[in-house]
């Protein structure tokens, strides 16, 4: 088992076990967030993407 030995283990080995477990986490968590804030970051750039194309020549045809 990675964490943990039973009931006998030592408190160095738990004190051990206790970090490595955080750090596990901590690190599942960093990939999360950056998955996350990729999916936002490419929904406001499609966001920002004109479903519409106009040119200069037919907004200058509309104003007259």
């Amino acid at each position: 088992m990675p964490f943990g030995r039973g009931l006998g283990a030592g408190r160095e080995e738990t004190a051990r076990d206790t970090a490595n477990l955080y750090a596990y986490l901590r690190t599942i968590h960093e990939l999360f967030t950056y998955v996350e804030d990729f999916g936002n970051q490419a929904s406001r750039e499609k966001a920002f993407k004109s479903p519409v194309s106009c040119s200069t020549s037919t907004l200058e045809g509309m104003s007259k």
